[in-house]
C-alpha cells in the first residue's frame, strides 16, 4: 500500500503532509517530463523508479507541478513520487 497523507509533528497543516503519486501509467518509453496533480515544495521531490530512489542529478524540477527525468521510463515500469505540498 502506498504512503499518502502522512502527518509529521502532530500538525494538521497541509504543508507538513507527505504526499505520494503513482505516475507509472505515464511511463511509455518516450516521456521524460511528468506532471503532478498538486503543487510541491521546491526541493521536497523524491522520485522512485522501479522502487529505487533517483538522485537529484537524475531529476530536474521544472515547475511547481512538474519535473523532468534524465532517463526515459519504459512502459510497464514503476514511477512514484513523494513530496510535500506547496
Amino acid at each position: 500500500m502506498p504512503i499518502a497523507n502522512v502527518t509529521f509533528g502532530g500538525s494538521t497543516n497541509k504543508n507538513n503532509q507527505l504526499q505520494n503519486e503513482n505516475l507509472s501509467g505515464f511511463c511509455n518509453g518516450s516521456n521524460k517530463v511528468f506532471s503532478l496533480s498538486r503543487r510541491y515544495q521546491a526541493g521536497s521531490l523524491r522520485v522512485f523508479y522501479n522502487g529505487i530512489r533517483q538522485s537529484q542529478n537524475e531529476i530536474t524540477e521544472t515547475s511547481e507541478t512538474s519535473f523532468e527525468t534524465e532517463f526515459i521510463p519504459l512502459s510497464g515500469t514503476s514511477l512514484t513520487v513523494d513530496f510535500y505540498n506547496a
